[in-house]
């Protein structure tokens, strides 16, 4: 909506599509289903959403493009000016991608040049740049925000999750400079609101938490605990179905596969994603297990996203887990 609206305050009345990837996952309401790109979540509620255009992921480990990095030419990223060159670009108001794709595709981070260069297709066409940081932001990558990676300053960020630690909902729209001018030259307000917002308990709950998150330096503290913490797992990318292990910061996933050689996926009937979780759980380890990485269906992968206090014991305890949890499930 706010994207929308920064186009009609500019007088530019025909833009109103937002693009996105597939294999993506950017709320569960209508509309951000309908910018969602996870097959299985939208699945049900198809009859009810429109189609705005989603062009290919970026996930090297399954390439949709059956390419690889560099001599790819980062297709992926390609595609983006593809659609808007041939989909009637003036209608398109902006693109959303989620830097780091969280739980879709299990911590699959983009291969360099990716993010600048979607950032020069939207430049180019008049198309705000919109980064879902709501898994990824508030330091979890080691920077306030993953798009700091790559010294990229969207137009909208979506913060959420962190930006209160889970002591209470609490989510925000970070606007640049530039939208938010476009809107007060025109009419001075965005035209939107709902019940609980600006609600004095969740406020107060995301200002303590930053207040502690700078008075602590947490943001510091992620990059030697992630360290740690990919230590203690490398023992585990020997086996022999562990496809990849991979993420930012403390934001890891770890992809089983049938065949490690062809990055075959397992049925999804074998449900190896939930019994990974679950023998995990029983050694006091808590995992975030997802099908559907490779096609929406197929695709077994965890997410590790561990607090930023982590210790190295912890980490080793993590490890620990893991490595049982793979002896239990693929004993026979």
């Amino acid at each position: 909506k706010l994207a929308r609206q920064y186009h009609l305050e500019r007088g530019d009345t025909g833009r109103w599509r937002i693009v996105s990837r597939r294999q993506s996952y950017h709320g569960s309401t209508l509309g951000a289903m309908i910018v969602s790109g996870n097959v299985a979540r939208r699945a049900p509620y198809l009859p009810l959403l429109a189609e705005w255009g989603h062009i290919a992921p970026c996930f090297c480990y399954h390439c949709p493009f059956d390419l690889r990095y560099p001599d790819c030419d980062i297709a992926c990223a390609g595609d983006l000016e593809t659609h808007l060159q041939e989909s009637a670009p003036k209608d398109v108001a902006a693109f959303i991608f989620e830097p780091v794709v969280g739980a879709t595709l299990g911590a699959a981070v983009p291969p360099e040049g990716y993010v600048a260069r979607i950032a020069e297709s939207c430049r180019n066409n008049g198309v705000l740049l919109i980064a879902d940081e709501i898994m990824t932001g508030m330091g979890r990558t080691g920077r306030p925000f993953a798009v700091d990676h790559w010294g990229i300053e969207p137009d909208l960020i979506l913060v959420g999750k962190g930006v209160a630690s889970g002591y209470a909902p609490l989510g925000a729209v970070i606007v640049a400079p530039r939208v938010v001018e476009g809107i007060s030259r025109g009419s001075g307000a965005f035209a939107h609101g709902f019940t609980y917002q600006a609600h004095p308990v969740s406020a107060a709950a995301g200002n303590a938490v930053l207040d502690y998150l700078e008075s602590h330096n947490l943001f510091g503290r992620v990059a030697p605990a992630a360290a740690v913490l990919c230590s203690a797992l490398a023992s585990l990318e020997s086996h022999s179905h562990i496809g990849e292990i991979r993420g930012l910061g403390l934001l890891l996933g770890i992809e089983f596969v049938r065949d490690k050689a062809k990055r075959e996926p397992f049925a999804p009937s074998d449900r190896i994603a939930e019994k990974i979780h679950r023998e995990a759980m029983a050694q006091g380890v808590l995992t975030y297990p997802i099908q559907g990485c490779v096609d929406g269906a197929r695709g077994d992968h965890i997410l590790l996203a561990p607090p930023f206090i982590l210790s190295e014991e912890e980490s080793n305890i993590i490890s620990r887990a893991l490595s049982s949890a793979l002896a239990r499930v693929f004993a026979n």
